[in-house]
């Protein structure tokens, strides 16, 4: 069985349009439809769970989420050059 994911948004009339599917005109298919948060929200969820692991650690107990974010910030920027 062949699978293949997309990502769709509901249009205003209630319905999704997914084009140039890599299947053969004809083909039988099972839809699925599965509500997906926004990726930023995911960002921003995964961003939290990070930081709660981290500081439940304990060498990093007095770390606050300010000083993460710097470290890294600078982490990023020494990888980017």
């Amino acid at each position: 069985m062949q699978a293949y994911k997309a990502h769709a948004m509901i249009e205003k009339n209630g319905s999704i349009s997914i084009k140039n599917l890599p299947f053969k005109q004809g083909t039988f298919v099972e839809v699925v439809l599965v509500e997906e948060t926004s990726p930023d929200a995911k960002v921003t969820e995964n961003w939290k769970k990070s930081n709660k692991r981290i500081q439940r650690m304990h060498s990093s107990i007095n770390i606050s989420e300010k000083e993460i974010r710097y470290e890294v910030n600078e982490c990023r920027k020494r990888t980017l050059r």
